[in-house]
Parts: structure tokens; C-alpha cells; sequence
């Protein structure tokens, strides 16, 4: 079994697990970790129909990389060794669908062990939807999504829309994919982001000691 180790200085947390080491922004004040990823955090990324059609569900693809990392399951010990874990996922669409009129997902994330995940961001790993959809299909509550489906971008009404929400399912986080289709005309795009993965607090599972300024975590 590997031995991990994490030292929080300032404003910087370093971990090694022997093989690789990488550098993660500790915020010392609130106990917040932060890991970034290759998406650009204000922009995201843009996919038009006038650079390229994606047909059918899934076909574009884009990896998600962190700094320093060879490969998301590196920060298993991190989320697993915090009290919460989040990660930022956004949808925002004109004319493309998450999920088709005939029920077949057209957009997912992928998680960490390669999972294909029917849930977007706010709403609950199992639930097939956005946070917006939660009372979709219920005989106690309904839809609250544009048009009453399980996403807002499941209707097109001619202007953008958006779904988006924090992952906070550790079993599963940090995303490691986003597929995306349904791109069949150069009237249609989105634009999808991918939050830093952000965790705090410290697990039952990690032991920690205090040296002067310096916090010392053993994994």
C-alpha cells in the first residue's frame, strides 16, 4: 500500500505518494483545498456547430486533467482523507439537449473509476437529470425545469440555457470526462465548465499534528 503524505505551508499543500508529486492551493483560513483542473474557470469550454457536428450521444469528448497528475485516481487519498468534497459542473446550451425527447442522454460526466453518469451537477449521483428535474417523474412533487423535463436544456425556446450544480459525491468525484452530442446543425452549441475540485476538513481517517505554522498529514 502506498504511503501518503500531505504538508500544508501558507498557502500551499503538497502531496507525494512516491511515484509522482504535485502541488494543491491550501487556504490555511478555512481549511479548503483546492486542485485545479485544464478547463478554463471562467470561460469553459465552447462547442459550436460551425467548427464541427457531434451527432450522436457522447461524441465530443474532452479529458479532464489536474495540475500535477497523471491521472484523477491520484486524489482519491485527498477525498477520501476530507470531511466534504465539491466540484463544480456546468451545461449551459442553445438548442442542444442533455436528455432527447425519447428518453436517450445525449450529455454526461464521467467519474473518477470511469463511470458514466446519468446525474449533472447539483443533482444526486443515481438520479437521471439536473437539479432542477429532482420531483421529475414523482407523484408527490414535479419538475421544476423549463418545459417540466429533467433539464432546462431539454427544450429549446431560441435562447441559451443552463443547468448546473455542485458534484458532492466523493465516491465518485473529480470528474474525469464530459461527453457531449446531439450537435447535428451550426446553429446549436454549448458551453460546459468544469469546477476546481475543492474539498475541506480533515477525516477520521487522516491523522494530523500540529508543528508551529506548519500542519503535517499523514494519509
Amino acid at each position: 500500500m502506498d504511503l501518503w503524505w500531505m504538508v500544508c505551508t501558507g498557502s500551499i499543500r503538497t502531496a507525494r505518494d512516491w511515484k509522482t508529486h504535485f502541488m494543491l492551493h491550501c487556504t490555511m483560513a478555512t481549511g479548503l483545498t483546492t486542485v485545479f483542473n485544464n478547463i478554463p474557470s471562467h470561460s469553459g469550454i465552447l462547442i459550436s456547430g460551425d467548427d464541427a457536428l457531434y451527432d450522436a450521444p457522447g461524441e465530443y469528448s474532452k479529458t479532464v486533467t489536474y495540475d500535477g497528475t497523471t491521472d484523477p485516481q491520484q486524489l482519491k487519498p485527498l477525498i477520501e482523507s476530507s470531511v466534504s468534497c465539491v466540484q463544480f459542473l456546468s451545461f449551459g446550451c442553445q438548442g442542444v439537449q442533455m436528455w432527447s425527447d425519447d428518453g436517450v442522454q445525449m450529455a454526461w460526466w464521467v467519474s473518477r473509476d470511469g463511470e458514466k453518469m446519468p446525474s449533472w451537477g447539483g443533482a444526486p449521483s443515481d438520479f437521471e437529470g439536473c437539479s432542477c428535474g429532482l420531483g421529475y417523474l414523482s407523484s408527490i412533487s414535479s419538475s421544476m425545469c423549463l418545459g417540466g423535463g429533467r433539464c432546462n436544456c431539454d427544450v429549446d425556446w431560441g435562447m441559451t440555457q443552463v443547468d448546473e450544480g455542485n458534484i458532492a459525491d466523493m465516491t465518485k468525484l473529480p470528474v474525469r470526462e464530459v461527453r457531449i452530442g446531439g450537435i447535428t446543425s451550426n446553429s446549436q452549441r454549448v458551453r460546459f465548465k468544469v469546477g476546481p475540485l475543492e474539498c475541506s476538513g480533515i477525516g477520521k481517517n487522516r491523522f494530523t499534528r500540529q508543528l508551529n505554522s506548519t500542519i503535517s498529514t499523514i494519509l
